[in-house]
């Protein structure tokens, strides 16, 4: 099983460079290889598109369809894919050689730019299956670096737009329907939902949310593509006339997208500011969607046989915008493109306006948490020099009332506190004491050598004070044997 999965692997790299490859080379056809001779080429290629468009899923973009059942199927699909693109490739060469202005009809960069959004979902699909560790993955994430915008900006249509567009090129080099439908009934289809798509631009309450992210680059490469038509300078009536059935399904399916993301955006822009309805570019971006949706309309009628009442009660209906059936396809597509604009200016504006208040509010935030940290940090100082303060105060009370005795008013200091208090008071206590007795020692001494008559100089105001200037004047006794004169301390000669 591991095995089989490693091989399914193997074959989703090849895939993945040859199709970047042949995507790239496609910018340039003199750099295509010559195609090998192939026969029933059109049955092939209806074959391949019939599988593809019975396959589940086709509305999702590609890389989502691509994820849809198992590898093996996910193998399967890609490799029907890599056939039809390489049959368009080599019809490409072909005409490069031998008719090059079949290749300046817009439906051939449409389908080239296909082919390229084709080979990015397909890379990023094998990406996503490859281990982690695996060495080939950041080889083949680095030719992501290379893709066109162009590539990029179809990521977001869905897998059916994209098979669509490669049939369109395929039909226009082959000169040939492909599908089972005929290029007419494709085009009544696509009138049809291009009407509807018109009818829903003139009212809010029937705008549906858009299913996905539109990209306004493929909005505008579109219009622009649309503008540079070999027939673009002609009114929308006789351009209703030129080209053949498939030339003008591939014209109906590219306004149809136009308008498919033009809705969108107008969608997403309207949810913010419904008034932008009432803007003047987007009123006329609007009528001018629905001067093609007509001319489109009638461009079907015309293409089915017999059916002369059905065009009378078209051409009747669209007698209402006959002041836009002058105006060319190119003034048409710019009035357009001025709704486009428009409604993305309002999606950026409410968007900037969003970031900036979002912005301002993390500031304000930011702020009051430092005001809030500031006054913590103000009133945690105040409240430890109250607290020191109170503390000092406490203590101070407490010792006054040991001191006292007073034990019910203050609670008790710590044992060491209280151990040095009272050494302190016995220390104060014991000299007090030493001073009563000395001070009754000496009124004693006083009345003895009185009763005796002898004179004393001591008295117990006048106590012996050992720096009195008067000591050193006094007579020694001359028997008392520490004085210097006596007779055992006088120095003797030999």
């Amino acid at each position: 099983m591991e095995e089989q999965s490693q091989n399914l692997l193997g074959k989703l790299l090849v895939s993945s460079y040859a199709l970047l490859d042949i995507a790239h080379k496609l910018q340039s056809p003199e750099s295509l290889p010559v195609p090998p001779t192939q026969d029933n080429i059109i049955e092939t290629v209806r074959k391949n598109l019939r599988l593809l468009r019975n396959l589940q899923g086709l509305p999702q973009d590609m890389e989502n369809w691509l994820k849809i059942d198992s590898l093996t199927e996910q193998q399967t699909k890609i490799s029907i894919l890599e056939n039809l693109i390489n049959i368009y490739t080599g019809q490409v060469k072909i005409a490069q050689i031998s008719n090059p202005d079949l290749l300046n009809h817009f439906t051939i960069d449409h389908a080239n730019h296909a082919v390229g959004s084709i080979a990015v979902s397909v890379t990023l699909h094998t990406l996503e299956n490859l281990p982690e560790d695996s060495p080939s993955a950041d080889a083949l994430d680095s030719e992501l670096d290379e893709i066109l915008p162009e590539w990029d900006n179809r990521q977001t249509q869905s897998t059916e737009q994209l098979i669509d567009s490669l049939e369109s090129g395929l039909s226009h080099l082959l000169n040939k329907p492909l599908g089972d439908r005929s290029p007419v009934d494709r085009l009544v289809e696509v009138s049809n939902i291009i009407q509807d798509a018109v009818r829903q631009l003139y009212s809010i309450d029937t705008l549906e949310d858009p299913a996905r992210e539109e990209s306004i680059e493929l909005a505008r490469e579109i219009l622009r593509r649309l503008k540079n038509m070999t027939f673009s300078d002609r009114n929308i009536e006789d351009a209703i006339d030129t080209g053949r059935p498939n030339e003008k399904l591939a014209f109906a399916k590219r306004v149809s997208e136009m308008l498919d993301v033009y809705k969108n955006l107008l969608s997403e822009a309207m949810r913010t500011n419904p008034n932008i309805i009432n803007d003047e570019r987007v009123k006329n971006a609007n009528d001018a969607a629905g001067n093609c949706a007509n001319g489109i309309k009638l461009m079907a009628a015309k293409e089915i046989p017999n059916q002369a009442s059905s065009l009378q009660q078209i051409s009747a209906d669209i007698e209402g915008a006959k002041k836009f059936q002058s105006v060319s396809l190119n003034r048409l597509m710019h009035k357009m493109e001025g709704g486009v604009e428009k409604a993305n200016e309002e999606i950026e504006a409410h968007k900037k306006h969003e970031h900036k208040e979002e912005t301002e509010s993390a500031l304000a935030e930011q702020s009051e948490k430092m005001r809030r940290r500031r006054r913590r940090q103000h009133m945690h100082k105040a409240i430890n020099k109250a607290a020191h303060k109170a503390y000092t105060a406490i203590q101070h009370e407490r010792v006054l009332a040991n001191l006292r005795g007073d034990s019910k008013t203050v609670e008790a200091l710590g044992k060491i506190d209280m151990a040095a208090i009272k050494q302190a008071g016995s220390a104060i206590h014991k000299s007090h004491k030493q001073a009563n007795d000395m001070l009754h020692m000496n009124a004693k001494i006083a009345r003895e050598a009185k009763n005796l008559g002898a004179s004393a100089n001591i008295s117990p105001a006048s106590p012996l004070n050992p720096d009195d200037k008067s000591f050193a004047d006094r007579t020694r006794d001359p028997n008392n044997p520490n004085n210097p004169n006596h007779p055992r301390n006088r120095t003797r000669i030999f």
